[in-house]
């Protein structure tokens, strides 16, 4: 018994860059095989982290604000936790499958998913098929499950913006697409989602589409201006 926890703690001993010495455990090892074994899975660390991250302090969120309401409602305080641990198992097992797709597949998908999200979105706008609730049609009730097509648009439009920075990448200045094209195309679910109207979807693609094209190398002064254009729309909406 003895012998197999010392060996279980098996540990060497290793110099520090400040000549101090350290001790590496089997714990160490595995935490440096982490990195590679994710790298040639292709996975990103920090999208993964984020995504932990998020998720995580959503659940905490979730958990406090809707606890003493479904004790009273259902008998059991988690109840609506347990329901959306759900789901995020169902998101992981998509995020696994999205993650071994190929990206030339990506690209050739994103005009239609573009497409697709236009419509749907015009749909929901339509008396008897979008459905009606608190003052808004944003759902669309297919087989007694509702659909927001907003959020279909979000993937859509970073299906896009993601192709045509993908095409942009490693050409002179003068032969990269135009970001101006899909930006202003993105405008069109925009539009639609704002007519439901659901102000918060449509600020998150516009705040999605600001950081694509920042990170591509847009100047922040051009997003400040543009965003001054934007602001008497938006405010006209929230008055």
């Amino acid at each position: 018994m003895t012998g197999s926890l010392a060996k279980g703690r098996t540990a060497s001993r290793e110099l520090t860059p400040l000549g101090r010495s350290r001790t590496t455990t089997q714990t160490d090892v595995k935490r440096a095989r982490v990195a590679p074994a994710l790298a040639a899975a292709g996975w990103d660390r920090v999208t993964i982290g984020a995504t932990v991250a998020l998720v995580s302090v959503g659940l905490v969120v979730l958990y406090s604000a809707s606890s003493v309401f479904a004790a009273r409602a259902y008998g059991d305080a988690e109840h609506f936790l347990a329901l959306q641990t759900c789901w995020i198992a169902v998101g992981l097992v998509g995020l696994v499958a999205a993650a071994q797709l190929d990206g030339r597949l990506l690209r050739r998908i994103a005009g239609v998913a573009l497409v697709a999200s236009v419509v749907l979105c015009a749909l929901v706008l339509v008396p008897g098929i979008g459905h009606l609730a608190g003052g808004a049609r944003r759902w669309l009730v297919i087989g007694g499950m509702s659909f927001q097509p907003s959020e279909l648009a979000k993937l859509a439009v970073v299906l896009l913006l993601a192709a045509v920075l993908a095409a942009r990448e490693g050409r002179p200045p003068a032969e990269r697409p135009s970001l101006l094209v899909p930006v202003l195309v993105a405008q069109v679910p925009v539009a639609l989602i704002l007519a439901e109207p659901d102000l918060g979807s449509a600020l998150v693609i516009e705040l999605i589409l600001a950081v694509m094209v920042f990170a591509a190398g847009l100047r922040l002064r051009v997003l400040a201006l543009a965003a001054l254009a934007a602001l008497p729309v938006f405010y006209h909406l929230l008055v």
